[in-house]
C-alpha cells in the first residue's frame, strides 16, 4: 500500500492515503483471502490483545463454569478407568456429535454464550455455546480449558490490530501439562485433535483471564 501523506490540522495529525488506477482483483478459485492481497486500512483503539482476552473472559467464564448437572453428564460419559486422552475424546465426541450446531445469534447473543446447563438441556447451540458446554464438562473433571477466538481464513489470515473482530470460537485444552490442543466442536467428521482446513494458519486468541 502507498505511504500516507502526513499533515497537521488544528493540532491533530492527519494521514492521507491516495491510490489511483488500482487494478481490479480477479475472482479466482482458491485465491488468497482479500486481506492477504488487497490494500486495506485497519484502525483500533484497543491497547492490546490482553484487553480483548480479559473482556471476553468476563463474558464467557460465568456461563462455562462447572455445574452439577453438567458434571453428572460428564462423569456418566467417562465412568471407568480412562486415560486423559480417552476422557477428552469421549467428552469432545458427545458435544460434537450429540449437540446440534445452530446459528442462534438472534436468540441468545452474538457474543455471550448460553450457559452450559442450558446447552446441555437443549442439545443445540452455535459455536460459542458448544465450546461453553465442552469447557464446563471438562472443568467438572478438573481439566483446564479456554475459549479461543478465531476467524476462518476465507477472508485471509493477515491479522487485525487488537479488536473483538472474530467470527468463530473453538477450545484450547491441556492435552498434557504445558501442551495445548485445539478442538472445534462444530466440526463433525474431523479426526480428534485436528482442525478444519479453514482454520489452518489463522490468527487466534486464547482467552485466559489475567494474561
Amino acid at each position: 500500500a502507498a505511504e500516507p501523506a502526513v499533515t497537521t490540522v488544528e493540532g491533530l495529525e492527519r494521514r492521507t492515503w491516495v491510490m489511483k488506477d488500482v487494478p481490479a482483483r480477479p475472482r479466482e478459485p482458491f485465491a488468497p483471502g482479500w486481506r492477504d492481497d488487497t490494500p486495506w486500512l485497519d484502525v483500533s483503539t484497543v491497547a492490546g490483545w490482553g484487553d480483548v482476552a480479559r473482556w471476553y473472559a468476563g463474558l464467557s467464564d460465568g456461563p462455562s463454569q462447572a455445574d452439577p448437572r453438567v458434571e453428572a453428564r460428564a462423569k456418566q460419559l467417562t465412568t471407568g478407568d480412562f486415560s486423559r486422552e480417552a476422557v477428552l475424546r469421549r467428552i469432545y465426541a458427545f458435544v460434537t456429535d450429540e449437540v446440534a450446531y445452530e446459528n442462534l445469534n438472534f436468540q441468545y447473543s452474538a457474543l455471550v454464550p448460553a450457559s452450559a446447563p442450558a446447552v446441555l438441556e437443549a442439545l443445540y447451540g452455535d459455536c460459542k455455546d458448544k465450546v461453553c458446554l465442552l469447557r464446563s464438562m471438562l472443568a467438572s473433571l478438573d481439566i483446564p480449558a479456554w475459549f479461543v477466538l478465531v476467524s476462518p481464513g476465507s477472508e485471509g489470515v493477515s491479522p487485525y490490530l487488537p479488536s473483538p473482530r472474530f467470527t468463530h470460537a473453538i477450545l484450547a485444552v491441556e492435552s498434557s501439562p504445558g501442551r495445548l490442543m485445539f478442538l472445534d466442536p462444530t466440526a463433525r467428521g474431523i479426526p480428534f485433535g485436528a482442525l478444519p482446513a479453514s482454520l489452518e494458519g489463522c490468527p487466534a486468541l486464547v482467552v485466559r483471564q489475567g494474561e
